[in-house]
């Protein structure tokens, strides 16, 4: 796993690369990430995911929306799980980005709505 984390570090490193690639390349550090239990580096993975710089036409031509929102719901998954003073704030912090992004549709966004942060 330890292969698999250094080669897609370099990847997203590669600007040259289209977004979409980029941004799935972040979404599976994190998952690498996870499976290795570093949850703050999974989790800033995902964050890199969430923050490209993305054009308009990107967002909504390519695969970049999917990768985004697996990104912020495994995001806020580590978040609620961990837990900790901030953990809500943070899980809320991740949607608002999400809706300025405009990446998930009106019921995507009112089903996470419903998420049990409990």
């Amino acid at each position: 796993m330890k292969n698999a984390s250094a080669i897609y570090s370099e990847l997203v490193k590669n600007t040259a690369l289209a977004t979409a690639f980029r941004v799935q390349c972040y979404y599976k550090a994190g998952r690498t990430l996870e499976a290795m239990q570093d949850y703050q580096g999974a989790l800033d993975a995902y964050t890199e995911a969430l923050y490209l710089n993305y054009n308009e036409n990107e967002v909504k031509s390519s695969t970049v929306p999917v990768w985004v929102n697996r990104s912020a719901l495994n995001a806020i998954d580590i978040h609620l799980r961990q837990g900790g003073s901030n953990a809500l704030n943070d899980a809320i912090f991740i949607i608002r980005r999400l809706k300025r992004l405009n990446t998930m549709t009106a019921k995507e966004l009112e089903d996470l709505s419903d998420y049990d942060f409990n």
